[in-house]
């Protein structure tokens, strides 16, 4: 009996062994796998000790980084990076330590010197110890430095289009301008039938180059993303009758028969962008007349209300014209499209028309319609949402009108002109001069500072482009001149018609801008809205 409990307690060392053996057999097993599975991953694993020392290391890693496991457990993560240094990483691996967990990208150093992306995620295991999962991320790096330097290209391609246009739209407006310029002069004078008629067509045909020179330069903008509207108040029916009555004089050259109904419901006053709105009612009227020989063109506006201070105006265009054949209707709304090439021969036009239509009041928010058939005529309509002006609508077009003709100055200006094209510097002398007013011209922003610094002038014209000095630069040294004194209306008249081109203006100090080519009228207009008598 005495030796009954040494028994019992052998007898319980034995079945505790029985059960501990199989369960340390099975956890060595479960140990060893989990440890044959790291080592047979494609993925880096890492122990670390809260030193930042590398405890233990993977085949993975070794294979990615082209060194041993020997040799990895006797070098210190500095020597992989190519910046850090061993006491910053012991200061991130401590911050790991505190939060628990931590994820990011870097690069480590093959042994064939190459550098390696990685994608690394450490994880504290417990105190003192932080297990790191390293993943070659170098196919998809690789795939997104690609494609950033597409995106490169692509970018540098568009800006070197974009600079192209730019200076083709200047080398053409500048002698463009001379062109309506003296045509539109000569024409007030006194002609002859035959006279009259050639002059017309040399003016009528540099409107179309005109025409066809803005289309690809909004189209240009348009597709980049570079095209902003204004939002100013828009006496609208006043802007729907002028539209139309500006195609006037071709639809009676065409003997048609063009009229405007603009509806009650129309509101007076709408904020928009006035330019815009006019382009898009100029063009699809000047098409309908362009495509009709005989009959009409009826403009029908009306206007619905949608909420609260704001409605939406509908305008039809109808003519009786050739018409669009049902097939080929699903292509006239795109770029450098007509509905028969053959039309192009006959009508003429760059196929943008259309497209930078519906662009235009896609970022408007409209839309646009047609309904056609082939040689009975065509209807467009569009439908644009707009913002009702209660504040412009307490004025009258005609005060408006009246003030503007008030500030018409009613004596002769001493006007500076810098302008380096010899014919265009004609051209605006001649204009001035007949109006009466005493012109003085520079050929460069420099000759043209030395003669501001000598008298007070009325009005400055700058071009933007010349030799010397520029007109920007130019106006930037008159502004310092008159300090904060007397303001001299400065304005810019360059062929850079980009909307750029005109902040850059603003931005020199300069009071206004007025784009190559311009007529008499638009030059007359821009003076008198900012010389006062």
């Amino acid at each position: 009996m005495t030796n009954l409990p040494s028994l019992i307690s052998l007898l319980f060392l034995l079945a505790v062994a029985a059960i501990m053996l199989p369960l340390t057999f099975w956890l060595g097993r479960r140990a060893r796998n989990a440890e044959r599975a790291i080592d047979s991953t494609n993925d880096g694993y890492w122990v670390l000790n809260g030193n930042a020392d590398i405890v233990d290391v993977n085949a993975g890693y070794c294979n990615i980084v082209g060194y041993s496991r020997q040799q990895i457990l006797q070098m210190c993560i500095a020597d992989f990076e190519e910046v850090a240094t061993q006491a910053n990483i012991r200061t991130q691996v401590r911050r790991i330590l505190d939060r628990g967990h931590e994820r990011f990208e870097t690069q480590h150093r093959h042994a064939d010197g190459h550098w390696v992306d990685l994608e690394i995620t450490v994880t504290r295991v417990d105190s003192n110890h932080l297990v790191a999962f390293l993943r070659d991320i170098s196919s998809r790096k690789a795939t997104e430095r690609a494609l950033l330097e597409a995106s490169r290209v692509a970018d540098a391609a568009n800006q070197a289009k974009s600079r192209f246009l730019a200076n083709m739209s200047h080398e053409i407006r500048t002698p463009l301008n001379a062109v309506i310029g003296f045509t539109e002069l000569m024409l007030e004078t006194s002609l002859d039938p035959t006279q009259r008629e050639y002059l017309s067509l040399v003016g009528s045909s540099a409107d179309s180059l005109m025409g066809v020179l803005n289309d690809i330069l909004d189209f240009s903008k348009i597709e980049a993303g570079k095209f902003t509207l204004e939002t100013r108040p828009v006496a609208l029916r006043q802007l729907l009758q002028v539209s139309v009555a500006s195609l006037d004089a071709r639809a009676q050259m065409k003997g048609l028969t063009l009229a405007c109904h603009v509806d009650d419901t129309v509101p007076e006053f709408v904020l928009g962008d006035p330019g815009r709105l006019r382009q898009v009612l100029v063009n699809l009227c000047d098409n309908a007349v362009k495509f009709t020989n005989s009959g009409s063109v009826i403009v029908r506006a009306t206007a619905t209300a949608i909420e609260q201070g704001h409605t939406r105006l509908q305008v039809s265009i109808e003519d009786t014209g050739i018409g669009i054949d049902p097939s080929l209707m699903s292509t006239i709304f795109e770029s450098f499209q007509q509905a028969d090439t053959s039309i192009t021969r006959l009508y003429g036009g760059s196929g943008l028309g259309l497209a930078i239509c519906r662009n235009l009041l896609q970022l408007m928010g409209g839309t646009i319609t047609v309904s056609s058939r082939p040689m009975s005529g065509s209807t467009f309509v569009i439908q644009i949402p707009l913002q009702l002006d209660d504040a412009s609508s307490q004025a009258s077009t005609s005060t408006i009108t009246a003030l503007v003709a008030d500030a018409r100055p009613q004596r002769p200006l001493q006007v500076l002109l810098v302008e380096d094209n010899a014919i265009n510097q004609k051209l605006c002398t001649h204009m001035l001069e007949s109006w009466g007013h005493v012109v003085t011209p520079a050929t460069n922003g420099e000759q043209g500072l030395r003669l501001f610094a000598q008298q007070t002038w009325d009005l400055v014209l700058m071009d933007m482009q010349m030799p010397i000095m520029s007109g920007v630069e130019a106006t930037h040294r008159m502004r310092s001149l008159e300090g904060w004194g007397k303001q001299t209306p400065i304005i810019g008249v360059t062929a850079n018609a980009m909307a750029s081109d005109k902040q850059a203006c603003l931005d020199a100090g300069m009071d206004d801008h007025l784009a190559k080519p311009y007529s008499a009228r638009e030059l007359r207009d821009i003076i008198s809205r900012h010389v006062r008598q």
